[in-house]
């Protein structure tokens, strides 16, 4: 039994309404594999091997998701989509997936 996971956006703002931290929190853009401006990490023995990553057009609201599917997933094992920011001090933020 596998697993496919479909993103369509991702926020993270400070609470008082100022700039999105995350670059291209809509997974927009024309890729093959994963979004511009995000990363991947998949852990555990041989878990490449069960999970990829694409372009989803069809269920997608504004045009293009990212896709995560995962064929399996063994005791210990996983896999994310990250990007890398700085919170700056002093500030509240809120997020939403």
């Amino acid at each position: 039994m596998g697993l496919s996971l479909i993103l369509n956006r991702s926020t993270v703002w400070p609470a008082d309404g100022s700039r999105e931290l995350l670059t291209n929190s809509g997974f927009e853009g024309v890729y093959s594999q994963l979004a511009p401006s995000w990363q991947e990490n998949t852990w555990g023995q041989d878990q490449y091997k069960h999970v990829s990553w694409g372009c989803e057009k069809q269920s997608a609201r504004n045009g293009v998701a990212q896709q995560i599917a995962v064929s399996q997933l063994a005791a210990g094992c996983g896999t994310m989509v990250f990007q890398p920011f700085t919170f700056p001090p002093g500030r509240v933020f809120e997020g939403r997936l």
